[in-house]
């Protein structure tokens, strides 16, 4: 029994000494703590599939690669899936002239925040921006294209509003314009009906192929669903365990199992991206509702 005894305590010491190693090196590299693909070489490829006329079924689609984290690039799946004006304009004789045909009629008008390209560059996300009407915005990459240049503007993500409560809006700018029109897109993608959409927004440049624009390497924080409407677009991923590596803005505290990163400037996001904190107080607030109730259910007996 004593001899027995003595395993199960060098079990546990073992266990707990390579826990400990464990979470010290998760200090040092958060990447560690990732438990999502993983790319196996550099270049790798991301794996394609055609739709084909006919979407992939969202279960299968889940299971093979939201679930396990791993990139994948859909083919023809605007011919495929209801879309709305998106699909429309990805599947148009012309897509560049009926995606801004579309934008024109949603919100010619209305004024979008751009990012602005310095003299002689082409990178973006230099923190350079601007104030324009969409219509000029499509007036500025028609031109562009027509002469085969840069368009010096780019428009990417909008300020959103925010509800009495301080929540913010799903998407804001265009993104919300199309939205709100009977044709347009849906805010749950077919293709993840059990995922609950966190922000939509419409990007939106033109380059020539032969000098492209770029915008500065970054991340997002929830799953990505990357609809190219019309022109070219080549992206460079790595997943989430280089993410000490790549050296981030901001003082990484951890990661989450799924990727999900956590700053130093919001400490307690759950790995969904709740703030932990505030959730609790939600369901402490919850709770003693239920005991007022009671409380007032009792003194009316």
């Amino acid at each position: 029994r004593s001899a027995m005894s003595a395993h199960w305590r060098r079990r546990v010491l073992l266990k707990r000494r390579a826990l400990a190693k464990r979470r010290a090196r998760a200090k040092r590299d958060p990447g560690v703590a990732y438990r999502g693909y993983r790319c196996r070489r550099d270049g790798e490829a991301v794996p394609e599939l055609d739709c084909g006329g006919a979407a992939p079924d969202a279960r299968r689609f889940f299971d093979a690669f939201v679930k396990l984290r791993k990139p994948c690039v859909l083919r023809r799946y605007c011919a495929a899936a209801p879309l709305g004006s998106v699909a429309a304009a990805a599947t148009a004789r012309d897509p560049s002239a009926a995606w801004a045909a579309s934008l024109e009629t949603a919100c010619g008008a209305s004024c979008v925040r751009v990012e602005v390209a310095a003299p002689g560059e082409r990178a973006f996300g230099r923190g350079r921006e601007a104030t324009v009407r969409v219509a000029g915005l499509l007036k500025e990459c028609a031109a562009a294209a027509a002469e085969n240049r840069a368009c010096r503007y780019y428009l990417s993500t909008q300020e959103l509003a925010e509800d009495d409560e301080g929540r913010p809006e799903v998407c804001g700018g265009p993104a919300a314009a199309l939205a709100a029109r009977a044709d347009g897109p849906p805010l749950t993608c077919p293709l993840l009906p059990t995922l609950i959409l966190a922000n939509a927004n419409v990007w939106m440049g033109a380059a020539p192929d032969a000098a492209p624009t770029k915008s500065g390497l970054h991340h997002d924080f929830h799953d990505n669903v990357l609809v190219l409407v019309c022109g070219r677009k080549t992206c460079r991923l790595w997943d989430p365990s280089l993410a000490g590596a790549l050296r981030p803005a901001g003082a990484l505290e951890k990661l989450h199992a799924n990727g999900r990163a956590v700053y130093a400037s919001s400490p307690r996001a759950a790995a969904d991206g709740r703030d932990a904190g505030a959730s609790r107080a939600r369901e402490i607030s919850d709770e003693l509702d239920a005991l007022r109730e009671d409380d007032d259910a009792a003194a009316d007996r």
